[in-house]
């Protein structure tokens, strides 16, 4: 099984996160989580990339935060999203 849970897949996260978050604001924005994505092979088209940005990023400011990448990275990884 290639898939993390718990502890692991936040471990991860975290260090993928802070990789692409490269003005180290502790959030990202569209151009950091398209570099995210391209970087775990998840991405696919700007449209895509702007929709999951609209989907997580509640608060309009543009950027989202770690926990919405968790939420955008498993969703990507279970298909959804």
């Amino acid at each position: 099984m290639d898939s993390l849970t718990g502890a692991a897949f936040q471990r991860v996260s975290a260090s993928r996160f802070n990789s692409f978050d490269t003005d180290g604001s502790g959030q990202i924005d569209s151009k950091e989580l398209t570099s995210a994505l391209q970087a775990m092979d998840m991405y696919e088209s700007k449209s895509q990339v702007d929709k999951l940005m609209k989907e997580a990023d509640k608060s309009g400011s543009g950027e989202i935060n770690f926990d919405d990448f968790c939420t955008i990275v498993a969703q990507s990884k279970s298909g959804g999203g």
